[in-house]
């Protein structure tokens, strides 16, 4: 019985491993989502702090509030939105200072438009865990993903980040 159950048990975790984005099925997806969200119209805002307003979709919930830091949640998973009102929309600094310190990230993705320089950045955190990254100029915001949600929630964080409006 006892072997039985651990030959369940490791067939599931393989079938369940097997149902997992691989890093290259969910690259194209991930940079393809977030490059559309950098190019369409920016959501209305509905939040805010004493630094800058955003928009946040119904499904997340504000957390902490700060001046120029927001922890959200969305059905349990964090998000840390922050915002430099020293730096422009065009700014490369948090961009850079974060691939400085990001060696060999799975995704590392720049968009650029006029008055917004964007980007998304990928790093494996662990296992099928992902750290995810995304801004625009000064502003950025972060999570872990699974691999599956990976282009979702960087799809819906640039809709988050491109809405943000220095007051």
């Amino acid at each position: 019985m006892r072997k039985l159950i651990c030959f369940i048990i490791i067939l599931s975790f393989t079938i369940l491993s097997a149902c997992a984005m691989s890093e290259n099925e969910f690259t194209p997806l991930a940079v393809e989502q977030t490059e559309s969200a950098f190019k369409k119209d920016a959501h209305q805002v509905n939040q805010e702090t004493k630094v800058f307003s955003y928009f946040l979709p119904d499904t997340f919930k504000v957390e902490t509030k700060k001046d120029s830091n927001v922890l959200l949640n969305q059905k349990g998973q964090q998000y840390i939105l922050f915002v430099n009102s020293n730096e422009e929309m065009t700014s490369k600094r948090s961009y850079e200072t974060l691939t400085q310190t990001n060696k060999e990230p799975v995704i590392d993705e720049t968009m650029e438009e006029e008055k917004r320089f964007g980007y998304l950045v990928v790093k494996k955190i662990e296992g099928s865990m992902y750290e995810v990254t995304v801004g625009i100029g000064g502003a950025k915001i972060t999570t872990e993903s699974k691999a599956n949600d990976v282009p979702d929630n960087a799809e819906q964080m640039m809709d988050i980040a491109k809405s943000i409006q220095i007051k």
